[in-house]
């Protein structure tokens, strides 16, 4: 009985130091930890030096972007209008012509034939007319047979004519000047009427076709400028003038179409390509501009930070939401959300949080 109570005393003695001690490093961590959050609450962030810029009120000429499409002048599959054996080459692939150059010659030695033949019956049919018509004049053959005469002469001019035109449907001649594409066909190779012998381009001058909403009507004037890049030029913009309009509002989609011209002299651009447009209206507006880099994407939208001082004359930056409006070169059009002459963070907004302190570095 004496050992269960000795041991007994001891269980709880043991026990009972545990707990001491227990409680004397629990109230320790406790103690550390209220410390450790007073200093969090007054722990202040680090400033952030940053660059600044002020938001610009700029005057902007009324436009419109959209899509569109480089056109040639003149542009023409070439083909042969009737069929033959091709005897002849005469171009090369990527090849610039003259209006009027022979590009292809079909065999023509059955139509040159016939033309010497109908030459021949002109000459025959000459020389009896002269001899009818200077027999007339002396009254020694009926006026019948002088009809007979010019009618024949007539008859065999005419069929000159044809075997002529004959022979010449197996030159194909270059329609106007430009710059050819691929060959599309092999010598001795025999074509049908309307099969692709080559591409023909006139490229000096280019046409950007596009289309705009009907709503812009009022504001198109002819020889408005229009300015387009393409992805073969990144960072090229080029320049065009509006020449035409369609006479009509596409009913479907109610857009019109409008045709602008590009001098390509120097051959940069080739029909075919994409373009993204930007089109002069008639009228200017008032904006708020910001550079690009100035303006942050987020889930709850676009965003900037606005630099101002605090209550203790600290400078804080402050997160401000804004609608953006169409973007020029580098610039963004800032549709609310900011006021000309605000001090917007230019540079080192990545690294900020709401009301943090901030060290301007550049201010502009």
């Amino acid at each position: 009985m004496k050992f269960k109570r000795f041991m007994k005393k001891r269980f709880i003695y043991v026990v009972g130091t545990l707990l001491f001690f227990l409680v004397i490093l629990f109230t320790i961590k406790y103690v550390q930890i209220q410390k450790a959050m007073a200093n969090l609450d007054n722990f202040a962030a680090p400033s952030v030096y940053i660059t600044v810029i002020h938001a610009e009120k700029k005057i902007w000429q009324n436009q419109v972007n959209t899509v569109g499409t480089l056109n040639a002048m003149n542009g023409v599959m070439i083909s042969s209008e009737v069929s033959g054996l091709v005897s002849n080459i005469l171009f090369s692939s990527g090849q610039n012509v003259k209006k009027g150059e022979l590009l292809v010659q079909l065999d023509d030695s059955v139509e040159r034939a016939n033309y010497d033949h109908a030459i021949a019956e002109e000459n025959v049919s000459q020389l009896i007319y002269n001899r009818i018509h200077k027999m007339y004049k002396e009254k020694n053959v009926s006026e019948t047979e002088y009809d007979e005469a010019e009618a024949n002469l007539k008859k065999a001019q005419a069929s000159v004519k044809l075997a002529l035109a004959r022979l010449n449907q197996k030159k194909v001649l270059a329609p106007f000047d430009g710059l050819l594409g691929i060959r599309q066909i092999n010598l001795g190779e025999y074509i049908n009427p309307g099969v692709t012998l080559v591409n023909l381009e006139h490229i000096s001058h280019l046409y950007i076709d596009f289309s705009i909403s009907e709503k812009y009507f009022p504001q198109i004037v002819l020889d408005a400028d229009v300015y387009f890049t393409v992805n073969a030029y990144n960072d090229k913009i080029f320049t065009a003038k509006v020449v035409a309009l369609e006479s009509k509002v596409d009913e479907n989609i109610r857009t019109i179409s409008i045709r602008a011209k590009f001098d390509n002299q120097e051959a940069y651009l080739l029909p075919g390509m994409y373009a993204d447009v930007d089109l002069h209206l008639e009228g200017k507006k008032s904006v708020v501009v910001l550079p690009s880099t100035a303006v942050q994407a987020s889930s709850f939208g676009d965003m900037v930070f606005i630099v101002k001082p605090d209550e203790n004359n600290n400078l804080r930056a402050y997160k401000k939401y804004v609608k953006i409006g169409e973007k020029r070169g580098d610039l963004f059009s800032i549709e609310s959300g900011l006021k000309a002459g605000e001090r917007v963070v230019a540079s080192g907004a990545s690294k900020l949080k709401n009301e943090q302190i901030v060290l301007i570095t550049d201010l502009e």
